[in-house]
């Protein structure tokens, strides 16, 4: 990952951690939104309202690396135009470690309870 530091925001006892990249007005205000269970966000509910933002949404992508040598998936991948987001939905090293393998992200995001 980039070697900006993270930001977070939070909203209604959600946070979205930025770790790398940029994330539009528009999708952080969607983010914002996510339910939560516990500590972890309902992240698939997110799709609809990504789409209605112009994104075309994939769940549950693979990825060659979960951080233990295994491969393992990541919870949403969020792209439209030329962004690339990936996003998980805890803040665990496993999440982290998918996140980063993932190529190609223009942003990696973890939206979590706050």
């Amino acid at each position: 990952m980039g070697s900006q530091e993270e930001r977070v925001f939070k909203r209604d006892g959600v946070a979205v951690v930025v770790l790398d990249g940029f994330v539009p007005d528009d999708t952080l205000s969607i983010l914002l939104g996510a339910p939560t269970i516990g500590r972890r966000s309902v992240i698939g509910v997110l799709a609809a309202p990504l789409g209605r933002l112009g994104y075309r949404v994939s769940t549950s992508v693979s990825v060659s690396n979960r951080g233990d040598g295994h491969a393992g998936r990541i919870a949403l991948v969020a792209r439209r135009g030329e962004e690339v987001l990936a996003l998980e939905q805890s803040d665990r090293a496993k999440s982290r470690a998918k996140l980063e393998a993932f190529e190609g992200a223009t942003a990696r995001v973890i939206v979590r309870a706050a």
